[in-house]
């Protein structure tokens, strides 16, 4: 009888943890170090494919104008791997510093508004996710920041700018300007960088990080955490972000 109830107890912990085990299995399928070849956006933060935000002030809404009007620095450079709009695909998203974002920050806007980053879809036929990035064929992506028109703060918009005749210059996610982190002084790249959040340690001034974490550690919590399955919820958070949004070096630190 003794058996038959330990028998049961460590059946009914097998199932208590068994659908966990399973989704993390199915998220960490590749070496936990490789980039996750499934991956999607986490829920709700796809973007809906509405470029109908107002232009920023200076944005020229002719293509061959504002590229023209771009003032371009030498800045680094990364490939990354990015969701992409079809289930479990992703794409190749370049990526490059293009001006000098060190002179402002979220309550220090720039006097004119300025592009700071470049962003090409590599793929030549997958939409990007989070932004929606359409391929390099078709449009080329920055990252502009100015000053909020309501008050004194900066503001960050992604752009569309195609490549196709007769197009126009269009604006789509825009959020207010944020630290990430905070760098001491004499910290940072020489050269414009500019990157997305996945591929930065956790922000240390936002609550985002923070959400997350207690996010793994009710997952693991709610069941016999055993070593496996602390690889797997790590492996599982990165796979459901692994599409987030860009940060940009600024006054003191770096901004998403």
């Amino acid at each position: 009888m003794t058996r038959s109830c330990a028998t049961s107890r460590a059946v009914g912990n097998w199932i208590a943890t068994a659908p966990v085990v399973v989704v993390l299995a199915c998220a960490t399928a590749s070496s936990p170090s490789a980039a996750p070849e499934r991956v999607t956006v986490a829920p709700g933060m796809a973007y809906s494919g509405e470029w109908n935000t107002p232009l920023p002030p200076g944005v020229s809404s002719r293509p061959d104008s504002f590229r023209t009007q771009l003032m371009v620095s030498p800045g680094v450079e990364h490939i990354r791997t990015r969701a992409g709009t079809c289930p479990a695909c992703t794409v190749e998203v370049r990526i490059r510093g293009i001006d000098t974002t060190r002179t402002f920050g979220p309550g220090t806007p720039p006097a004119t508004g300025q592009a700071v980053a470049v962003i090409q879809n590599l793929d030549s036929r997958i939409t990007e996710a989070y932004y929606g990035f359409r391929p390099s064929s078709y449009a080329d992506y920055y990252f502009w920041v100015d000053k909020r028109p309501d008050a004194d703060s900066s503001r960050i918009t992604v752009l569309e700018v195609p490549r196709g005749a007769g197009l126009a210059v269009r604006a789509g996610r825009q959020k207010n300007l944020e630290y990430c982190h905070i760098y001491p002084p004499g910290h940072g790249h020489s050269r414009p960088d500019a990157d997305f959040l996945e591929y930065k340690a956790d922000c240390t001034v936002s609550a985002n990080s923070a959400q997350s974490r207690i996010l793994v550690a009710s997952l693991l919590s709610s069941s016999s955490a055993t070593g496996l399955v602390l690889w797997g919820a790590t492996a599982l958070r990165a796979a459901m972000t692994i599409s987030q949004g860009g940060w940009i070096e600024c006054n003191s630190g770096c901004c998403k």
